[in-house]
This record gives structure tokens, C-alpha cells and sequence, in this order.
């Protein structure tokens, strides 16, 4: 499967899907990271390269869930305690 790992998925997660044999493309490899990129762009241009994005973060998760865009890409989040989202 390919992935596209937005700035904030952890570079440890990665190194082991990586180890599955999973192709990932972090955000920092693709040159888009450190440049507040909007949500909808990152689900673009993972939609662009045919991958599904990788998030820790809920509120991306809302906002790509909310998003018009239409898209094969598709959204996988990772459960974070609610303590760790930062108030809306």
C-alpha cells in the first residue's frame, strides 16, 4: 500500500511500516513540510501521487473527512487520547 505520512505522523511509525515492506512518503521527503500547508492540499497531493494519508492529528481527520475534494486518496488515522487535540 502507499502512503503519504503528513508532518506530524512520527518518523518511528514510519520507520516501521517501512520495516512491512509499506511504501511511505513523508511530507519532509515530498518538500512540503515547515510550509503550513492547508489539510485540503495534503489530501490533494497525497490524491495526486495515489496514496492515502497518514495523520495522529483529529482535527486534519475532521477536516479531510469534511473535505469536497473528490479523491481516490483515503484517510487513516491513528486514535490519539483527547487530551493530546488541541481545542477547536
Amino acid at each position: 500500500m502507499l502512503f503519504y505520512a503528513d508532518e506530524n505522523f512520527p518518523l518511528a511509525v514510519v520507520v516501521e511500516l517501512r520495516g512491512l515492506k509499506h511504501d511511505v512518503l513523508t511530507a519532509f521527503e515530498d518538500d512540503r513540510a515547515n510550509r503550513k500547508i492547508p489539510d485540503d492540499k495534503v489530501l490533494k497531493r497525497a490524491a495526486e501521487l495515489g496514496r492515502a494519508v497518514l495523520t495522529i492529528n483529529r482535527r486534519d481527520f475532521k477536516t479531510f473527512t469534511k473535505s469536497t475534494i473528490t479523491t481516490r486518496a483515503f484517510l487513516s488515522a491513528l486514535s490519539t487520547p483527547v487530551s493530546a487535540d488541541k481545542p477547536e
